[in-house]
């Protein structure tokens, strides 16, 4: 019986990144609770937008004209309205009111209210939206700022600001906004590291709230192991000797580079010590994450100890588990590596008379697998355009991705004719 893979890749990058660019609305909800006591659409349902949109205006208007234009009660109105225009998807109305509620704000409260938090990251909201980027970026900074002046660096409300930073820089970094992105891996890299440390600090090691910034910064450490090493500037001075010089960056990225392997290993231990002193411990959950040990040892080319780590994880599920579907599932096919749950890298076990009813791009393949994840003898089915772009793109992912291999009665072995449906 053929066993099928899908693929969904975005651009066939090895690594399309899910970012959770979550604003203050996920991060810091309680803040925004004032916004509950006006007007808005979803208080509302049966009033009609344009409605609602001239109550507020009237309203605005009526304080105006007793409190001038600088009235203390006009930013919360003018946020209420902006949000009613986001939700309405009308976002540069949303910017330019949630601007002016911002402004009034700072003039009526100070530079350092707390009562800007939830206009700020509703502004960022819209400002995202329409990919104004550079404005998301200043307001951001803004928002870390705000911050500062409001809590210590150990304060819980300090978790929630690096975490939205670390996940504003992790967007940025897909961007490129900057000719060194590795700017905002960097960022991202120290941000979520010391999110992970206070949420250590604050519910302790094995406390499940630590999971967040665990995952993310398993990730972020995978980007930079991927990322090229900074090679020094070489000049010649005066004298004709030759002057070696790496930036500050570049010392930075190279050194974590030269930990990422040390550091993965370290992090996916600790995920699995959470998992594993839960009081009713996911044997399933907590053989997902050996293996994912296991991926990661692979991937960095250490072959044998990887080979034991599977041969470790099959062993330990079979103990504390019965033979299942989802046992033989996660065991009986290949899975493209890396197998993070922010990666947007899928593969699913398809019928055999699987036959794709989209119209959406995709090329099936058949390939090989060895037991060491190595990719070989790659045959095309059939694609969607039926072109030879897509295949030449298909072919070239293929060649640099490693496959978590076939693994049988807890051996790893080799898996031949393996078919993919690979989509962009």
């Amino acid at each position: 019986m053929k066993l099928f893979i899908a693929i969904s890749m975005k651009l066939f990058l090895p690594v399309t990144l899910f970012i959770c660019s979550a604003t203050g609305a996920e991060l810091i909800g309680t803040q925004q609770s004032n916004a509950s006591e006006t007007l808005s659409i979803s208080a509302y349902p049966q009033t009609n937008f344009s409605t609602l949109v001239e109550k507020y205006q009237t309203t605005i208007e009526e304080i105006e004209s007793k409190q001038g234009v600088y009235g203390e009660d006009l930013s919360q109105q003018l946020f209420s309205l902006g949000m009613a225009y986001q939700q309405k998807g009308e976002h540069g109305q949303a910017i330019e009111t949630l601007t002016r509620s911002l402004h009034l704000n700072r003039i009526n409260n100070g530079l350092y209210s707390t009562s800007i938090f939830p206009i700020l990251n509703t502004l960022i909201n819209s400002l995202a939206k329409e990919e104004q980027w550079n404005s998301v970026d200043n307001h951001y900074t803004y928002l870390n700022w705000l911050y500062e002046q409001n809590y210590n660096e150990e304060d819980i409300e300090t978790f929630a600001i690096k975490m939205q930073m670390a996940n504003w820089y992790l967007k940025s970094y897909t961007l490129k906004r900057h000719k060194e992105p590795i700017v905002d891996l960097l960022n991202c890299y120290y941000a979520y590291e010391q999110a992970l440390n206070i949420a250590i600090k604050k519910y302790g090691l094995i406390d499940l709230r630590v999971i967040k910034p665990l995952h993310q910064l398993i990730l972020v450490n995978y980007l930079i192991a991927v990322t090229d090493f900074i090679q020094p500037t070489i000049n010649i001075d005066l004298d004709g000797h030759i002057i070696k010089s790496t930036s500050r960056r570049g010392y930075q990225l190279n050194s974590l580079k030269s930990k990422s392997f040390d550091l993965g290993v370290s992090l996916f231990k600790h995920e699995m010590a959470i998992y594993s002193k839960q009081p009713l411990t996911d044997h399933l959950l907590v053989t997902r994450i050996k293996l994912k040990l296991a991926d990661w040892y692979l991937m960095y080319g250490k072959r044998e100890p990887a080979l034991g780590l599977y041969h470790t994880a099959y062993n330990y599920l079979k103990d504390n588990s019965a033979i299942t579907k989802e046992f033989r599932e996660l065991f009986s096919l290949p899975v493209v590596l890396p197998n993070f749950p922010n990666i947007s890298i899928k593969t699913n076990v398809l019928p055999t008379d699987f036959i794709s009813s989209s119209n959406a791009n995709y090329v099936h393949a058949s390939i090989d697998v060895t037991r060491y994840g190595k990719v070989k003898n790659i045959n095309f089915v059939s694609s969607n355009p039926k072109d030879n772009a897509m295949s030449i793109k298909v072919l070239k992912f293929l060649k640099k991705t490693k496959f978590r291999p076939k693994i049988v009665e807890g051996n790893v072995i080799s898996a031949k004719k393996v078919h993919l449906q690979i989509f962009q």
